[in-house]
């Protein structure tokens, strides 16, 4: 089945709201998908999909984080800054619970070489103001801001390559018999 039929089939009925620029779909399609990888294991349940791309939830050293999946890897939800121009130094994260005024329940997660791995804030950190002078990308790249930003972080460290727990491919398999019901 080509990924048009698959996707008319079973967003057809589905209510798809545009949100700047980006599809979210409705949340109980998505809890009806689950991401597996090559080898058949669970990476998480899906719990959204914007711009197309699954995002799952997943839980390290206790810590519960979102990441999207993609067939050969994983998409950050949060960008690695630096106060540097150079992406040196500590990496950090945005908290985002001190712009919505409430802490999050979920911690911010990027995704950075080596491999994928995961960026989490530094256990039991506190956010704090800082000014900052570059963003890192999923490949490395070090990109210096054109204007720095003061903005509250918290401190970030690497918890674990993913692409060592697992294997791509990854895919898509529905977990819920109600999408298959047309």
């Amino acid at each position: 089945m080509t990924f048009i039929v698959w996707l008319r089939r079973t967003l057809q009925p589905l209510v798809i709201a545009a949100v700047v620029g980006s599809f979210s779909l409705v949340p109980v399609l998505a809890a009806q998908f689950k991401v597996v990888d090559a080898n058949g294991i669970k990476i998480g349940d899906v719990d959204s999909i914007t711009s197309l791309t699954p995002i799952v939830a997943l839980n390290l050293d206790g810590r519960w984080f979102s990441l999207g999946v993609v067939e050969n890897g994983f998409v950050s939800t949060a960008q690695l800054n630096f106060e540097s121009v150079d992406c040196s130094g500590t990496p950090l994260l945005f908290d985002l619970g001190a712009l919505v005024g409430t802490p999050l329940l979920f911690s911010p997660a990027a995704i950075a070489p080596p491999g994928d791995t995961v960026f989490l804030p530094v256990l039991n950190s506190a956010s704090e103001p800082k000014t900052l002078g570059s963003v890192s990308s999923k490949d490395g790249t070090c990109t210096p801001l054109l204007k720095s930003v003061e903005t509250q972080v918290f401190p970030a460290q690497a918890i674990e390559d993913l692409k060592s727990k697992f294997a791509a491919p990854f895919k898509l398999e529905e977990t819920s018999p109600a999408a298959t019901s047309q």
